[in-house]
């Protein structure tokens, strides 16, 4: 069967072309993402100014509220770029993704060619060939009986079997580790939202407390009058620490979760080394033992009487701590 050269230089310049408009396409997508994120963040930044701007244009708001009025938006623009730090940084967004989606790309183009490429051995392409004639003769001339010889010992010896099963069992690993590493992401990003928010709360109490303390001049005659412009404010702040403590204490308990999580991702990781290592060198012993130890994995832990975790240690440590910290408390007030 004749080939044409043409049609071959064809389809390489096509195949090339692809790979540049793919590449071309990316480049697009993330610098699209890249002016859609500033985009947000320049709206966001411009939204606020106009609140504080219309806010001290107000006169109920003209003295007493300045400081807090601009101090509130910098604490919420702080958080939001320390917040998109933590996330992915100020580089590129994922450039290990970035490459992944390229790499997707030109396989899916280089499948492509192997397709036009295929049609155009086949005489698709050739429009002044006899398509039936053609077809028979790539059949007789590649379906030789040495060829299905050939796949028929490739495909169902030993080797090629005991490679499907390792790939099969190696796959369920892979699947638990993926599992572990997406519950890695989601706890690395709820941690990372429950510390700015901790943060940025923090800073709003210290900001309002700083500046009712050392800003604000309160000129009254009597206690109760004293009394009754300090009381509000420093609940307010009080109740502010609270919230804050509240997700700091989420962050340490995400903390925890991801070394978890990181020690689970570990013990898998050494258990398959070990498998794979007791498969390839057919150690049926230490096959066996890496089985038993498999099969006694068990997260649903059923504890004896005096048996205790180092979660559990901790989390009674902590119980103790604020306990401490609640009579400590009471008993400031009691003598007051």
């Amino acid at each position: 069967m004749d080939i044409n050269e043409n049609s071959y230089d064809g389809l390489e310049d096509e195949i090339k072309g692809l790979r540049a408009e793919a590449r071309s396409r990316l480049e697009k997508e993330y610098k699209f993402k890249k002016f859609r994120q500033r985009l947000v963040s320049i709206l966001f930044t411009g939204s606020l100014l106009l609140c504080v701007i219309t806010l001290i244009n107000l006169d109920p708001f003209r003295k007493e509220m300045q400081p807090i009025i601009l101090g509130v938006p910098l604490v919420i623009g702080v958080g939001f770029f320390i917040l998109k730090y933590l996330q992915n940084g100020f580089g590129s967004i994922n450039s290990g993704s970035k490459k992944s989606n390229s790499e997707i790309y030109l396989q899916l183009y280089n499948l492509r060619y192997e397709f036009l490429n295929f049609k155009k051995k086949a005489g698709i392409l050739d429009d002044g060939r006899d398509l039936d004639s053609i077809v028979g003769n790539v059949i007789e001339e590649t379906f030789t009986q040495a060829y299905i010889q050939d796949k028929i010992e490739k495909t169902f010896s030993d080797i090629a079997q005991k490679n499907a099963k390792l790939s099969s069992l190696i796959s369920e690993f892979d699947k638990a580790t993926y599992r572990i590493n997406e519950e890695l992401s989601r706890l690395r990003r709820s941690a990372n939202l429950n510390l700015v928010i901790g943060t940025l709360s923090t800073a709003i109490a210290i900001i309002s407390l700083t500046y009712e303390v050392f800003l604000n001049e309160v000129k009254y005659s009597d206690t109760v009058s004293l009394l009754s412009h300090y009381i509000p404010r420093i609940s307010l702040v009080v109740f502010i620490e609270i919230f804050a403590f509240f997700f700091l204490k989420l962050y340490r308990a995400n903390l925890q979760e991801i070394k978890y999580f990181n020690n689970e991702k570990t013990n898998i990781d050494f258990k398959l080394i070990s498998l794979k290592t007791a498969l390839y060198q057919e150690d049926q012993a230490m096959i066996t033992l890496c089985l038993t130890e498999l099969i006694k994995t068990e997260r649903n832990f059923v504890l004896r009487k005096d048996e205790s975790t180092v979660e559990l240690e901790k989390m009674k440590a902590g119980q103790n701590s604020n306990q401490m910290l609640a009579n400590l408390f009471e008993k400031l007030l009691l003598k007051k």
